[in-house]
């Protein structure tokens, strides 16, 4: 109906490996899955063959929840500095300068009150790496030409994401991936399966 190009597959086996390899056989850009429930265990777990296929795969994963719908007009770029992260920024860069769209980039310092109260020097300084990590996302966005706002939140990592996602009226998470062997490949990273767990909003996880 909408004049797209489709070539489909029935597959058995283990289902995040055939997903994964079918990706790598057909040379796809990218995996697109959804995302059903919202129930404690679900949010916890992600799915099984979600969570694998995130793992395994060497592609980016886009995630949909049921029943929303993908939007570019406000970008969230959720940022650590990481080489994982340097990846995401480039990719929502080029989304964002694709779509003539706002690109928001926020990095969460990770601190409870008893570390604020107990260490503010430290908590101090890690705000101040986070003003760096910001600050170097919108240089590059900005020599893109592309229109960017930037926060430092503090707080639970994954919370503030979701929060923040919310107050931009984001249309998309974008998130690099950890973990890429072991147990790692299963979990992901806790903050991005937390963040695709309890948003309501698409999650793009950009493999380095």
């Amino acid at each position: 109906a909408e004049g797209a190009m489709v070539a489909s597959n029935i597959e058995e086996g283990e289902v995040y490996e055939r997903i994964v390899n079918v990706a790598e056989t057909e040379n796809c850009d990218i995996i697109v899955m959804g995302r059903r429930g919202m129930s404690r265990l679900e949010r916890m777990l992600v799915g099984s063959s979600t969570a694998r296929v995130i793992g395994h795969s060497r592609k980016d994963v886009l995630i949909v929840p049921m029943g929303t719908s993908i939007g570019f007009e406000n970008i969230l770029l959720a940022t650590d500095g990481s080489r994982n992260s340097v990846e995401a920024a480039n990719k929502a860069i080029d989304f964002a300068r694709s779509y003539g769209k706002t690109l928001h980039v926020v990095a969460v310092v990770d601190v409870t009150d008893e570390f604020l109260t107990e260490a503010p020097d430290l908590v101090e300084g890690l705000v101040k790496k986070s003003l760096g990590i910001v600050k170097d996302g919108e240089e590059k966005a900005k020599s893109a030409g592309i229109d960017v706002k930037t926060y430092v939140k503090e707080g639970e990592v994954y919370e503030k994401i979701i929060e923040t996602a919310k107050a931009v009226n984001a249309g998309e998470i974008f998130m690099g991936s950890h973990g890429r062997t072991g147990l790692g490949r299963l979990l992901m990273g806790s903050v991005t399966e937390k963040v695709i767990g309890h948003t309501n909003c698409p999650v793009l996880v950009v493999k380095s």
